[in-house]
């Protein structure tokens, strides 16, 4: 019987070693860095290019801190949003794995994965994760300004074509679709039937208001909603403005794409009466 233990024993151990050393093999080590800088460069272009990446950040962190409350994890997320939130998962655990066997590298790897070199570079890659984390907001900002910038000369065509034959009532513009106009006989905003894209370009729009000075203002929809183009020349800033929908539109945030063209992101403050019934 002690013999029996004494051979399974070194077999045992024999085991450990080899599945060791093949997970801080060379191939094994570099499989862990490319697969980190992969996933890195591949959420970067993400945050860059997907206009909704912000809400999915917002609704994964409430999804994140439902799980140790009563608050059910998958009720906090729209349905349209898990995919990316699924997504997101798997940034995390790819990330987290990789860099432990990047750290393993370090310690018990092979010569190569354990100079100077490696040592800088991974450096060079947690100073990446650590930027990103940390200014994603202002990444996935400019990347959408840097998107929606391309299409600014067929907005500014669409405007003096809408300017010069502004709408009257209810009715329909080509290529766009039906509307309905407010206030009734002397409309500022025009609230489609349907999220149509602007002629010439892929982004969609839902609402345009017109200000007192003929600016316009688009509100985006599909991947880019909650953001709006604005066309307002001799400013240098958006300013606030009152929709026809009787609330008033206040920029928080916003970003020069052209002369007289903006992006920006708004908060409504509706108007309540005062009158008592």
């Amino acid at each position: 019987m002690r013999m029996t233990e004494t051979v399974q024993q070194p077999m045992r151990k024999s085991r450990l070693q080899h599945l060791l050393s093949g997970l801080l093999s060379r191939s094994a080590v570099r499989f862990y860095w490319c697969g980190n800088v992969a996933v890195l460069l591949g959420t970067l272009a993400w945050i860059l290019r997907d206009g909704k990446f912000r809400e999915s950040a917002l609704q994964f962190t409430r999804h994140v801190r439902a799980i140790g409350n009563d608050e059910s994890a998958l009720v906090v997320v729209t349905p349209l949003m898990w995919p990316r939130v699924d997504a997101l998962w798997f940034v995390i655990v790819v990330a987290t794995l990789s860099a432990i066997g990047i750290v393993a590298g370090l310690v018990g790897g092979a010569g190569m994965h354990r100079g100077v070199r490696a040592w800088l570079a991974v450096m060079l890659v947690l100073a990446g994760w650590l930027t990103l984390f940390t200014t994603w907001p202002e990444i996935a900002w400019r990347g959408q300004a840097w998107r929606v910038r391309g299409s600014i000369a067929e907005f500014d065509q669409f405007a003096e074509d809408l300017l010069a034959d502004w709408p009257a009532n209810d009715g329909e513009i080509t290529g766009l679709g039906p509307f309905m106009a407010y206030p009734i006989s002397k409309p500022r905003t025009l609230m489609f039937m349907s999220t149509p894209q602007v002629p010439g370009t892929a982004l969609a729009i839902s609402t345009i208001e017109r200000g007192a000075d003929d600016d316009l203002h688009f509100k985006l929809a599909g991947n880019d909603e909650g953001v709006w183009i604005v066309r307002h020349a001799g400013v240098d800033e958006p300013q606030s403005f009152f929709s026809g929908l009787e609330g008033e539109y206040m920029p928080v945030q916003y970003r020069r794409l052209k002369p007289g063209w903006f992006l920006v992101r708004y908060i409504y403050a509706p108007i309540v009466s005062s009158e008592i019934n």
